[in-house]
């Protein structure tokens, strides 16, 4: 028997919560396809300037696109890039490897009338380190595989023009 002088009691209201994470996870996927999609389509202008054209293999990343020489610049004259270390055929410990890589540092001598804006150091042709700054020695990474890897160094001025690729190699034994 009910009560006449009680008040009745409401049914709890089933509360739909609305999972939003799946939305956010594929308007990221969405984003993330979009900004994969913008990246690879700056290789489309490539390096146009023929002594840095090494750079524009495919083992190099899409972002990367070599600087283009400005033809209005008065700077004609390019920099000149030469690595002074590591010596050709310097032996690397595979002993010495950290997360499959032998650090070896490179230190290059470049110098340009105007001045010197970019260093791209690779190895094998692949791009391993743009140096912006004004000191000119770095670490570099080369796999920790026993063979024989070719350092590379190209000095870009603010005019965008290019030097010389300088070279060396190293063993990992």
């Amino acid at each position: 028997m009910k009560n006449k002088n009680m008040p009745k009691t409401k049914k709890a209201k089933k509360v739909q919560v609305k999972n939003y994470s799946l939305h956010y996870l594929v308007i990221a996927l969405v984003f993330l396809a979009v900004v994969v999609a913008v990246l690879s389509n700056l290789s489309v202008f490539g390096a146009k300037n023929t002594q840095a054209n090494w750079l524009s293999n495919q083992k190099n990343p899409k972002w990367f696109v070599a600087p283009t020489p400005d033809p209005t610049s008065a700077d004609k004259i390019p920099p000149t890039v030469a690595i002074t270390t590591p010596a050709p055929g310097t032996v690397l410990s595979l002993s010495s490897k950290v997360r499959n890589q032998i650090f070896v540092e490179v230190d290059v001598n470049a110098s340009d009338d105007v001045g010197v804006g970019l260093l791209v150091y690779s190895v094998n042709d692949s791009i391993m380190e743009l140096n912006y700054s004004s000191n000119y020695k770095t670490l570099i990474g080369v796999p920790a595989q026993k063979g024989t890897y070719t350092i590379k160094v190209v000095a870009y001025d603010f005019a965008g023009l290019a030097s010389q690729v300088a070279t060396t190699n190293v063993v990992v034994n």
